[in-house]
């Protein structure tokens, strides 16, 4: 079923502006989900809203919110592919655990990730809300998600939350 739905968008100005100013955008929503929580175990949050479907270039754009003790923070957000998805899914598989550090970046640099996994149970995200472009600014916060259940049900909304492929 087809949504409207009305959010901040990046223009495509130009092919890899890093300058992009904001836009107001109407779109027909048609994710599988409106948004997506990822919700850490010390009640901390990752909130990602509204996905536009991507243009021609494969370029899509959502708003992400960083919810702790200290505030929120949001930023619009522009990405390609579902990059996103498999991060969030590769995690989720990796259970048991990995070694070293797993990143994960935003096209234009809004949401950088790191995780590690602690092999007992815990991937401990290291997330980074920007903004890149004057006036700049940046957020980051610790998300502890438990390996197992909890990552794999995050991995699963995250990849109904994508528009690529739909």
């Amino acid at each position: 079923m087809a949504r409207r739905a009305t959010h901040n968008a990046r223009s495509r100005a130009g092919a890899a502006s890093t300058d992009r100013q904001f836009w107001r955008a109407t779109i027909d929503h048609d994710c599988g989900v409106d948004e997506v929580v990822i919700d850490s175990i010390e009640g901390r949050s990752l909130k990602l809203s509204l996905a536009s479907r991507p243009d021609d270039d494969g370029i899509w754009s959502y708003m992400a919110a960083m919810h702790t003790e200290a505030g929120r923070v949001s930023s619009g957000v522009c990405d390609i592919g579902d990059g996103l998805a498999t991060f969030f899914r590769e995690l989720a598989d990796a259970r048991t655990g990995f070694d070293g550090e797993r990143s994960y970046g935003s096209l234009e640099g809004q949401l950088p990730i790191r995780c590690s996994h602690d092999g007992r149970g815990t991937v401990t995200c290291e997330v980074t809300l920007a903004q890149p472009s004057p006036p700049t600014w940046s957020f980051t916060a610790r998300l502890d998600l438990g390996a197992g259940a909890h990552l794999e049900r995050i991995a699963a909304e995250v990849e109904g939350f994508l528009p690529v492929g739909r």
